[in-house]
């Protein structure tokens, strides 16, 4: 299993819009943009719900998600791998709203999906692209 690095840790606190890639139970896969992913602690991650329809279909047949992590800048670029769990009332999903709420009032806030992290990809060109990050 992979754990977030303090420079994916990084890029995350700074980047202000994500790819999160889904698939449905026949692996029609499912792209789109999003802009509310928090940090939980080193192995999962908070990423909000505000619009997602086929997205949210999508991890009820089928609960694998990746997230597309990149910041030029500092040469880091990342895929995110793991298993969602939906969460709609709660401690989680109480803090998610009101941290998502605070910065943009808004904003929906329908569902936190969890990420438990996997594994971690290197994507930015080089010798190490492609590789499992530890």
């Amino acid at each position: 299993m992979s754990q977030l690095n303090d420079t994916i840790k990084q890029v995350i606190s700074r980047q202000t819009l994500f790819s999160f890639a889904t698939a449905d139970s026949q692996g029609n896969i499912n792209l789109i943009p999003i802009k509310f992913v928090f940090i939980e602690n080193n192995t999962t991650l908070w990423i909000v719900d505000n619009f997602m329809e086929k997205t949210r279909h999508n991890l009820l047949d089928n609960p694998q998600a990746a997230l597309n992590v990149i910041d030029p800048q500092i040469e880091c670029a990342v895929q995110i791998k793991g298993r969602i769990q939906i969460e709609t009332e709660g401690l989680r999903y109480t803090a998610m709203r009101q941290q998502v709420l605070s910065l943009q009032p808004s904003a929906p806030a329908k569902a936190l999906l969890v990420m438990s992290i996997d594994t971690i990809y290197d994507c930015w060109p080089g010798k190490t692209i492609g590789q499992q990050l530890p």
